[in-house]
Parts: structure tokens; sequence; C-alpha cells
């Protein structure tokens, strides 16, 4: 071992800094440096790791948000919960706050009207907060968002799919926002939305009715990020470096959520034909011309800050990605 150095204390800790600061064992550190949530770092001359401050820092601010968050459901004050026709208004106006653009109030009562199992929604204190918007969709209009060619506006009531025992659907993510005067907490609340939505989709099998796929598009950091969260998978074929298309593949995604989804289905009394594609874990893939799907890391990413243009809706113009054959994601 070399002779020991000094090391610049305001960007490092020790592990027993480390450890104390966040109030943990030497195994739970050693689990979110393997996840990457905590970054270690051995500089030349030492044989033990140190751990820089920026990592920890974060990983305790967000530790004490989450027990911020914690505290408010326990009062009753925060709800995440399926959104009710009476938050339309509540949506409408968070999203128009925070993108300047959004689907119209009429459009949006529109759609609850057609499918009213569509909308999730962070409440805090009475107020809408936050939101996720999950269309099931015909696979000829969702191909048409991932390749850029239609937004969420373009979408009419008559495309929008309604839930039928014995049936698969694939989803689109049109919206994830959370209030602009919620940033600091931004990323436990969509963490929340998205915890709400696989709930349901769990709840909804039981009553015969199956996700197949969930599929959303981004152009910006903090939907790349979500995207990760949600353990979806980037599309390449159907992604530049301006935009990027995803999916949450059900019959053959790694992440825990559909891995414990599929074991729930093969607890059920299911046709064959109803979990087709899913527990015989087909790849979605196949539907492609190439197997073009990658990991996408969230850990890269910075944290969102307000909204996350997943759907199309704000008033920013995407480029379409340049392709010479359509790639249709068929039905299995």
């Amino acid at each position: 071992m070399g002779p020991r150095r000094q090391f610049d204390t305001d960007k490092l800790y020790t592990s027993a800094q480390t450890r104390q600061l966040l109030g943990i064992s030497p195994s739970t550190l050693t689990t979110l440096v393997e996840k990457g949530v905590i970054e270690k770092v051995i500089p030349i001359g030492y044989t033990n790791g140190l751990y820089t401050k920026a990592s920890v820092d974060e990983y305790l601010r967000q530790q004490n948000l989450f027990m911020q968050t914690y505290s408010l459901k326990r009062e009753n004050k925060l709800e995440i919960r399926k959104a009710v026709g009476e938050d339309q208004p509540g949506i409408y106006e968070m999203e128009k706050e925070v993108l300047g653009a959004t689907l119209p109030l009429d459009k949006r009562a529109e759609f609850y009207k057609k499918n009213p199992d569509i909308d999730f929604v962070a409440v805090k204190d009475n107020k809408v907060i936050g939101h996720l918007s999950l269309f099931p969709l015909p696979e000829n209009v969702i191909l048409a968002l991932l390749q850029g060619k239609m937004r969420g506006w373009d979408i009419t009531a008559d495309q929008l799919e309604n839930y039928e025992a014995g049936k698969q659907y694939r989803l689109f993510v049109m919206a994830i926002a959370v209030d602009k005067n919620e940033q600091q907490a931004g990323r436990i609340y969509a963490g929340l939305l998205i915890r709400e939505a696989q709930k349901a989709i769990f709840e909804m099998a039981w009553q015969k009715v199956l996700v197949r796929a969930i599929y959303a598009t981004s152009r910006t950091k903090d939907g790349i990020y979500l995207a990760g969260r949600m353990g979806m998978d980037t599309i390449a074929e159907l992604s530049d470096t301006h935009r990027k298309a995803f999916v949450l593949d059900t019959g053959t995604n790694e992440t825990r959520w559909a891995q414990e989804y599929r074991d729930y289905l093969a607890t059920l009394d299911l046709p064959a034909r109803l979990t087709d594609g899913i527990l015989n874990s087909k790849p979605l893939a196949s539907d492609h011309e190439t197997n073009s799907y990658s990991k996408t890391d969230s850990r890269t990413e910075r944290k969102p800050a307000r909204m996350v243009d997943v759907g199309g809706q704000n008033g920013t113009e995407q480029k379409s990605p340049t392709r010479s054959k359509s790639h249709s994601p068929k039905a299995q």
C-alpha cells in the first residue's frame, strides 16, 4: 500500500462518515454502490474506497424527501390514486402552467367518458400536483406516435380503447407531469404515480384485462430518466439523436415489476390465448425488422424538473426519425 495522501474532504467521504451520515450498515452501503446510487472512488495511494460527497448528499436528500412525503400521506395531505372526473380541471390547470399547452378540457372530458381508467393523480392539500396518463390505443396509432407522425392532441376519443375482459392491450404513456412548485420532490411524486399505475395493471389482470406492452417517447433528459424508472427499453430503430422511443415488453422485460406481473398471471386461471406473448415470452422485438432494443440507464440522467414530454402534448415540435420502412408493433 502506498503512502496515505491528503484528499479534499469537501468532495469525498470515508466509509465511516458515509455510513454515519446515512445511518446504514456496511452491507447496505455496498448495495448502494453496486446499484450506482452512491459513487465509490479509490484515489491513487489508497486501498480503501472513498465516496463522492455529491452522490452521498443527493441520496440523503432523497431519503429526507421520501420521509416528508410519507408523513404527508400519513396525515392524509397527499393522495396518490386513480383520477376521477372532478380531477380533470385540476389536471388541465397544472399541465397548462407547466407546459404552456396541453389537451383542452373538453377533449379530456371525452377521453374520461370513453375510458375512466386512464389517469392517475397526486393530490396535495386538495390540489392536483402530479399526473400520469396511460392510453390503451390501437397498434397503428401507437406506431404513428412512436414515429412522431402523431401527437397527443391528434388522438380522438374513437381511437381510445375501452378495457374489456378477455383482451390484451398496449398502452402509451401520454403524459407524466409534476407541478413546477414541487420540483424538489418531483422524482418521488413521479415514482409514486408510476407505482399506482403498476398496481392498477395488477388489479386489471384479476379482471382478465392484460397489458402486453407499454410505450413512450421523449426528447428530454427528464423523460429518459422516467422511462428508465419504469424499466423501459429504448427502441433504437425508432429513435434518433433528437427523440427516443421506448417500450416495456411484459413478456420479456427483466425488471422486478414485469417478472412479478408474469408470476401473478401464472397464478390466475387464464386461457392460453389471453396470456400469449406474455407467459410464453414472445419478444415484441420480433415484430420489428431488427432486434434493436437497448437498456435505458436512468442513473446517468439528471433529476426530472417539472414535466416529462412523453406523449407529445407540449407545444414543441418534434422531429420524426428518418426511416426507410415501417415497423408495426403487431399483436402477438
